[in-house]
């Protein structure tokens, strides 16, 4: 019975500081909260041009401005803005992203396969541990790139991966792995004056980033950022631990690598920008004061050193 009882006056005390910073937005939510009846008869207004208009009365109840509301949702709408961008400031340090295309005989199609056969032997397993999931698809798409790699470097001159590889200058002359960047000009993907990587030091990347996703804890996160099938390309979220550097320098040194293209994809870092969501809010929210256009402080400090 004491528990029950200390049990209930916890949770008076949780809702009482819930319901406190919310409390001007009740009227929004709460359709049933009204103001009680007047008692006093509604005063008739005078039409324009008759004699002086009927004086206020002290003891009529004015409406309730919705001063406070207003100062709260932008107080709330600010601190939103400033909190999405420090996790973005975060996420630019620990973060990448995988960009998949829905293609035939792509990663994508294979990651899919992969949750379906881990959702399958969780329900089927008693008793034994299993590696997360996360930790699972990021297995599988580095062995699924080591072993296509593997091929193209045994391939001899003449065959049909190696010619394939060289016709979409995923491979250079030299065998060598470049960089791709995004030309605005040429809406195409062209090749970076950064330095290639050798055929061997690709290898060795990709066998010693397997070694190292061995590890659970270093996965935080991987799964994808939208669920659409209707767009060509699927974005992944891929966060690390950054406990151990090693893993995040060799994916930043993949960043938009070509090698990527052998399973539809591209790995890119995460950006800084705000999202979608963010940009929205701050267009709504009103612009404060000397925000507007031609508003600036140098034109005072000119007027100051004038």
């Amino acid at each position: 019975m004491e528990g029950d009882l200390a049990l209930t006056g916890w949770d008076e005390t949780a809702f009482g500081q819930i319901r406190e910073p919310f409390q001007f937005l009740a009227p929004i939510f709460d359709k049933s909260l009204k103001l009680p009846p007047n008692p006093k008869p509604a005063k008739h207004r005078r039409t324009e041009g008759q004699g002086q208009q009927v004086k206020d009365d002290p003891d009529q109840p004015e409406p309730r401005p919705h001063t406070h509301l207003m100062q709260y949702l932008q107080i709330l709408g600010q601190l939103a803005l400033r909190h999405e961008q420090s996790l973005s400031l975060m996420q630019s340090t620990d973060s990448f992203i995988l960009f998949f295309q829905q293609e035939q005989g792509g990663a994508l199609q294979g990651l899919l396969q992969e949750t379906q056969k881990w959702n399958q032997q969780r329900q089927t397993s008693t008793g034994t541990t299993q590696t997360p999931l996360r930790q699972h698809l990021c297995q599988w798409l580095l062995t699924d790139l080591l072993n296509k790699a593997t091929k193209v470097s045994e391939a001899q001159k003449g065959d049909q991966i190696l010619q394939a590889c060289l016709e979409k200058r995923l491979l250079l002359e030299d065998l060598s792995w470049p960089y791709l960047r995004w030309d605005p000009v040429q809406t195409a993907l062209v090749i970076d004056k950064k330095k290639s990587v050798s055929m061997k030091k690709m290898l060795q990347h990709l066998e010693e980033l397997i070694q190292d996703f061995r590890d659970p804890t270093l996965v935080l996160k991987f799964q994808g950022l939208q669920t659409s099938s209707s767009q060509s390309t699927i974005p992944w979220k891929l966060q690390l631990n950054l406990r151990t550097d090693r893993p995040y320098e060799l994916l930043l040194e993949l960043t938009h690598s070509a090698i990527w293209m052998l399973v539809g994809s591209s790995l890119k870092p995460h950006n800084a920008k705000p999202s979608n969501l963010a940009n929205q809010l701050r267009h709504l929210m009103p612009k404060g004061k000397g925000e507007g256009k031609g508003k600036t402080r140098s034109k005072g400090k000119a007027k100051n050193t004038a």
